[in-house]
């Protein structure tokens, strides 16, 4: 169930409660680090009925240049284990590390989250997650022993996909097969109405970059930026 106050959209989020707020996917944390968290929390919202963590951007980040993003955390037994075993598989740690989360790089540069405790947060509206990279087979090899994940089917097209086995989620290799594409998660969201949803970024100064589309997997979706650049997917709610 969501959260104490958060409100629905029946226009564009999906009426399945329990695809989106029972932690469907490997990453059961999700926090979107904006600019303007005000105006970030109510476009999600809207787009996805239910009201997200929304954080300022930090500094530090800000000044490194990074610009606003979605962050998904993996559930991992122990912290100061998936530390270590982040740094010898070749990622790296972000900032400080607390006692119960920690923001790493992976090998190719994408970034993610490790949490070890329970979070108070409300899980967000994400049922689908993929990561970009250059190199899918070291992702791989490297995400494996942190998640457990095993390999799925495999498609071979303008990008090579491979499908994480009961992950619900996919390591994509992108990385000089399409422009402009920086290793990084990308996470989808289900709406019943994906035109509409699609016409409500646009409407509200987002970007449809990718789609709508079907996918080889046989999922319609769309790749978005919300107005301030941070890059989500939308999936049409089976």
């Amino acid at each position: 169930m969501p959260p104490r106050g958060a409100r629905r959209s029946p226009a564009l989020a999906s009426s399945s409660r329990a695809g989106i707020w029972r932690g469907v996917t490997t990453f059961d944390e999700f926090e979107l680090r904006a600019n303007d968290v005000g105006a970030a929390r109510a476009f999600y919202t809207r787009l996805l009925g239910a009201e997200p963590t929304v954080t300022a951007l930090p500094a530090r980040a800000r000044e490194r240049g990074a610009p606003p993003h979605w962050l998904g955390s993996l559930r991992v037994p122990r912290l100061d284990a998936a530390v270590a075993q982040v740094i010898a598989r070749g990622g790296a740690t972000l900032g400080p590390v607390s006692r119960a989360r920690a923001v790493c790089r992976d090998p190719g540069g994408a970034v993610f989250g490790l949490s070890e405790e329970p979070t108070s947060r409300a899980p967000g509206p994400f049922v689908w997650h993929e990561l970009h990279t250059d190199d899918a087979g070291r992702a791989f090899a490297f995400y494996e022993g942190l998640a457990r994940w095993r390999p799925g089917a495999a498609f071979e097209g303008p990008v090579t996909a491979r499908l994480l086995d009961g992950a619900d989620g996919a390591i994509l290799e992108t990385l000089g097969r399409v422009p402009g594409i920086h290793p990084h998660w990308l996470f989808y969201g289900p709406v019943e109405d994906l035109a509409r949803a699609v016409a409500f970024v646009r409407e509200a100064g987002g970007r449809v970059g990718h789609g709508p589309v079907e996918t080889p997997g046989g999922r319609t979706i769309a790749v978005c930026e919300d107005p301030e650049g941070a890059a989500f997917g939308l999936q049409r709610a089976c």
